[in-house]
């Protein structure tokens, strides 16, 4: 397939394209369906138990989705599906359970020049996923965006997030803080390469109901407040 970042004919994944998870397995990779593959994998207790559970990220391995393209970016545009995979390990310590198998919130790209997934982790109990809208052309405006899952209740639960943008001709920096369990965001801006030139302050933010992972869609698609996205 020859195509350009502007042209249309760029093959993506449908529902079809999605395999069932088992539910239940005794190592973390029998969760991982014939022409995946794990492309991040963070271990830790996610649930209280103290024990080692594990989240996941997985592409597709299909050929139809590896596209020849001819213009900026990659000259092979990867639009293989993603899928967020969450096992807990059971408390007889032999088996791991499935939590989590979300189709949505771990993007394809849209275009050749820009990967939005970075990596997941887990630290004191909290999921961390981080994307990016840094382009390789194209553009000189950057975003990185991480955003924390907690356990509760049954559900993974959004209780913060951050969004840095950067313009790169211009050293122009802006850090947006969230913190929905108090419903305060801080707000800091500066330029790279001036001195004393950081301001911060903060606002209030709609905090209730908190968003899960369930109801996200997918990163920058969610007005947050006006103007700013996550």
């Amino acid at each position: 397939i020859s195509a350009s970042i502007a042209d249309e004919s760029w093959i993506f994944p449908t529902t079809k394209n999605y395999p069932a998870i088992q539910l239940t397995a005794n190592k973390i990779e029998s969760f991982v369906p014939v022409n995946w593959k794990i492309i991040d994998k963070a271990i830790g207790d996610l649930n209280g138990d103290s024990l080692p559970d594990c989240a996941m990220v997985l592409k597709g391995d299909y050929k139809e989705f590896k596209q020849r393209n001819t213009g900026l970016g990659e000259e092979i545009f990867n639009t293989n599906p993603h899928l967020l995979v969450i096992a807990f390990k059971s408390t007889n310590g032999k088996e791991y359970k499935l939590a989590v198998n979300n189709k949505k919130f771990i993007p394809i790209p849209d275009s050749p020049v820009c990967e939005p997934f970075k990596g997941i982790s887990i630290k004191n109990g909290i999921l961390n996923i981080d994307f990016t809208t840094w382009a390789s052309a194209g553009s000189w405006s950057a975003s990185d965006t991480s955003y924390k899952f907690r356990w509760q209740k049954n559900k993974f639960v959004l209780i913060g997030a951050k969004n840095i943008d950067s313009q790169r001709n211009t050293g122009e920096q802006t850090i947006h803080s969230y913190n929905f369990l108090t419903g305060k965001e801080k707000i800091t801006k500066s330029y790279l390469d001036k001195k004393n030139s950081k301001t911060t302050y903060w606002k209030n933010i709609k905090s209730s109901p908190l968003k899960t992972l369930d109801s996200f869609n997918k990163p920058y698609e969610w007005e947050v407040t006006k103007d700013e996205y996550l």
